[in-house]
């Protein structure tokens, strides 16, 4: 499970050169908004170029191409039939967006979907249905709030409801999780604290629009070592007892049964993946 995914501007040669040697878990090479409307083309053969020639180790690598009522949306799926790309990030993802990608990338690959419009989010149900190979939804506040109409400040209330919504449907159809950018590139701790939010929520990662907030987010997501401990300590006992025939006991003061296990069991998994010892 990928914890970060960093957006990346296709026109930015020098950015797609160290994508290579970045810390974040998974690339998002921008067509879209990173890219002016003069660069997109340039922008399209640069990144050709990149994907051609450059090693980007145990990276996902994805494309955020235009939307699908641009006159660029065509060439920028059809670039991402190359080998080397992972999966597609499709912005302001409605079901009538959906089908058009479906059209035109053929076979399709796997999909996140950019939740960033109000129709977006009321269509959520049909969206993860849509198709096995989406696999994620994006949360997109900036372009959400203006859909909105409304202001979009560091707190986030005006994208609350939709926040919410996102991780709900992620969770109930088995899909990823993504939290929205944080634009404050030198906010650290604001950032911290939003990263914490989210995955109190249920998000699974969080987007970065700058390599310096990679580490930030990797920081606020890793397990909290008296959680892995307390968890260990649950995850052993109910093994223990669930071979005496005993669901349901107490440890320390507190009652464990069977979806307390499963989600110190969870907390485990992930202190493994994330090298911790247990």
């Amino acid at each position: 499970m990928n914890r970060s995914y960093l957006f990346i501007p296709a026109s930015n040669a020098g950015m797609i050169l160290s994508s290579m040697i970045l810390e974040t878990d998974a690339i998002i090479f921008d067509l879209e908004d990173g890219v002016a409307l003069n660069q997109k083309e340039a922008a399209r053969t640069l990144l050709r170029n990149g994907l051609d020639t450059l090693d980007f180790l145990d990276k996902d690598i994805y494309v955020r191409v235009n939307a699908a009522d641009t006159v660029f949306f065509k060439e920028d799926v059809l670039l991402c039939q190359h080998p080397k790309v992972h999966g597609i990030v499709l912005p302001k993802a409605d079901m009538t967006s959906f089908l058009s990608l479906t059209k035109t990338l053929q076979p399709m690959k796997p999909t996140i979907l950019l939740i960033e419009s109000a129709l977006g989010v009321v269509q959520l149900p049909q969206l993860c249905q849509a198709s096995p190979h989406v696999i994620g939804l994006l949360l997109g506040g900036e372009d959400l709030s203006a859909d909105f109409g409304v202001e979009r400040t560091k707190e986030g209330h005006e994208i609350d409801l939709a926040r919410k919504l996102v991780v709900l449907h992620a969770k109930a159809f088995n899909l990823i999780a993504i939290d929205t950018p944080y634009v404050d590139i030198e906010d650290h701790q604001g950032l911290k604290k939003e990263v914490r939010y989210a995955a109190s929520l249920g998000y699974d990662a969080k987007v970065a629009i700058n390599p310096r907030q990679v580490e930030s987010i990797h920081q606020a997501l890793q397990v909290d070592p008296k959680k892995i401990e307390e968890a260990l300590s649950i995850v052993n006992a109910f093994e223990m007892n669930i071979t005496q025939g005993i669901g349901v006991f107490n440890l320390n003061g507190k009652m464990i049964d069977e979806p307390i296990y499963r989600k110190a069991k969870q907390v485990v998994i992930k202190a493994k993946k994330e090298g911790h010892q247990t």
